[in-house]
C-alpha cells in the first residue's frame, strides 16, 4: 500500500497532467513536468484520434484537439484502461450543457457510431454452437452475438457531411463482428428488419414463424405467405453475411 504522502503526491501530479495547475507540486522539478504532461497529452489526442477518425476529419485538426484537450482537462475518467477511455469522450460531449453538443448536433452520435466498431471488435469470444445454413422456416435460428442494433437519426452511413442535420429521421444500422474474419461491418436495415432482429433475439424459442408472426402484430399486420417467403429470403442473405444462422 502506497504511504499517504506518495499518493497525494500522484494526485497532485496527476491534476497537473490534465489541467497544468502546478500548485502543491513541492516534491516535482518544475522546469520538467512541463515535458511530462506534453508526452502524455499527445497519448490521450493520439488514442482519441485513432479512435476517431472521422469526427477529427469533419471537426479538423484545430477542433478536435480542443475537444481533446478540454475533455482531458475537464473529466474526471472512471475506466483504468486507457483503451476503453474513448467511450467517456462520448459521456463528456453527451453532457446537456456541452458547448461541442450544442455546435455539433450530430457529435454524440458521431462518436457512439465510431466507438461501437471498437466495442464489437473487442468483444470477449463465447462459446458457440454448431451454426448451419439457413433453408427452412421450421429451423431454430440463432444470432451472431457480436453485434449492436442501433436506430440514428442522422444518416452518418449513407450521405454526406453537409446534409445530415437536413435529412433528421430513423436510420436503423446493424453493427457486427464477422464471426470468421473478425472484421466489423455495418448492415443497413429497415424497421421491419430492425424489429425483426430485435424480436429473434428476445424471443426464447428463436423460431423463425413465431418471430415473424410477433414481428408483424406488434405492427398491426396480417401475416401472409408472400411476406414469409420474402423474409426467409432476407434471412437466408443475413446468413451468407454471417449474421443470422440455424441451429
Amino acid at each position: 500500500m502506497l504511504k499517504e504522502t506518495t499518493s497525494l503526491a500522484q494526485q497532485k501530479l496527476a491534476n497537473y497532467t490534465r489541467t497544468g495547475d502546478s500548485t502543491g507540486l513541492t516534491e516535482a522539478r518544475l522546469e520538467r513536468i512541463p515535458q511530462y504532461r506534453r508526452l502524455v497529452y499527445n497519448v490521450i489526442k493520439d488514442i482519441l484520434g485513432q479512435a476517431f477518425p472521422i469526427t477529427k476529419k469533419i471537426l479538423g485538426n484545430e477542433d478536435f484537439f480542443n475537444l481533446c484537450n478540454d475533455f482531458f482537462k475537464e473529466h474526471n475518467c472512471k475506466n483504468t484502461q486507457v483503451w476503453k477511455m474513448p467511450k467517456e469522450l462520448i459521456d463528456y460531449v453527451n453532457d446537456e450543457n456541452s458547448a461541442y453538443k450544442l455546435a455539433h448536433t450530430f457529435l454524440p452520435e458521431l462518436l457512439l457510431f465510431e466507438w461501437l466498431e471498437i466495442e464489437i471488435h473487442t468483444m470477449t469470444n463465447i462459446e458457440l454452437p454448431k451454426l448451419y445454413k439457413i433453408d427452412s422456416i421450421a429451423q431454430p435460428y440463432f444470432v451472431n452475438p457480436y453485434h449492436k442494433l442501433i436506430v440514428l437519426q442522422h444518416p452518418l452511413h449513407n450521405k454526406p457531411f453537409k446534409q445530415w442535420n437536413t435529412n433528421l429521421g430513423q436510420y436503423p444500422i446493424l453493427i457486427y463482428r464477422n464471426l470468421r474474419t473478425h472484421k466489423v461491418h455495418f448492415e443497413e436495415l429497415s424497421i421491419f428488419g430492425y424489429l425483426f432482429l430485435s424480436e429473434l433475439q428476445s424471443n426464447s424459442t428463436r423460431l423463425f414463424e413465431s418471430t415473424l408472426v410477433n414481428t408483424l402484430s406488434a405492427q398491426n399486420v396480417a401475416i401472409t405467405d408472400a411476406q414469409i417467403l420474402s423474409s426467409l429470403a432476407w434471412l437466408k442473405e443475413l446468413n451468407k453475411k454471417g449474421i443470422v444462422f440455424s441451429v
